[in-house]
C-alpha cells in the first residue's frame, strides 16, 4: 500500500560512486523537492549494461486533511555516470494500482508485482490474501517497455514477493502458499 501510514516519505534514490561519493537521484531530477509532492522509493534494479535502472516510487499524499489515492509506480532513471545528467521518467504502465519489485527481463520485457486484478477487472480488486484477508499482490506481471501487452506470469492468491532473475533466466521469489484459510 502507498498511504503514509503504511509508507512514510521522505525516501529518495542514490547511487553511490566507487570512490565512496554519494550522488541523490531523485533529488538531481526533481523529485521530493516539493510540499505536496514527498516521495518514497523502493527496489532499484540496474539495467543489464549498467546505464539505467528501475524503481518503484510514490509520490504525494502526504499533504495533512487531503485524501489522494496514490500508488507505487515503476519509474526508469538514466544519466547514471558520475558527469551525466539524471532522468527520471514514469512509465507507461497499469494505473490505479500498486506496481511495485521492478526488474528487466532477459528478453526487453520488465517485470514487476503488481495488485492489479489477474482478470483486468477492477472489481475484483483488491485481491485479498488467503490466509489474513488483507490486501495483497496478486502475483508477477510482464509488460513491454511501452506499457503494452501487459500479462500475468504467476499468479499467487496470497502474494508473490522479492522477485530477482537468476543468470539462467529463471524467475526467484518468494511465495505464501495456505492449504488452510482459518488461522
Amino acid at each position: 500500500m502507498a498511504y503514509t501510514a503504511a509508507v512514510p516519505r521522505g525516501g529518495d534514490l542514490y547511487i553511490r560512486y566507487g570512490d565512496g561519493t554519494l550522488r541523490n537521484l531523485t533529488a538531481q531530477a526533481g523529485f521530493g523537492l516539493d510540499a505536496g509532492n514527498e516521495i518514497a522509493v523502493r527496489e532499484p534494479c540496474v539495467h543489464w549494461n549498467g546505464k539505467k535502472a528501475l524503481f518503484s516510487m510514490v509520490v504525494g499524499g502526504a499533504t495533512q486533511n487531503v485524501i489522494e489515492s496514490v500508488y507505487w509506480q515503476i519509474y526508469e532513471v538514466s544519466g547514471l555516470g558520475s558527469s551525466e545528467t539524471v532522468t527520471i521518467t514514469k512509465l507507461p504502465q497499469p494505473e490505479g494500482v500498486n506496481n511495485v519489485s521492478p526488474f528487466y527481463g532477459t528478453n526487453g520485457r520488465i517485470l514487476f508485482t503488481s495488485d492489479l486484478p489477474r482478470n483486468l477487472n477492477p472489481a475484483s480488486s483488491p485481491q485479498m490474501d488467503e490466509y489474513e484477508s488483507v490486501a495483497t499482490n496478486t502475483g508477477i506481471w510482464s509488460m513491454k517497455p511501452d506499457g503494452s501487452d501487459v500479462k500475468i506470469i504467476d499468479h499467487a492468491p496470497s502474494g508473490a514477493f522479492t522477485p530477482i532473475i537468476a543468470s539462467d533466466g529463471r524467475i526467484i521469489f518468494s511465495r505464501w502458499d495456505h492449504l488452510v484459510r482459518d488461522q
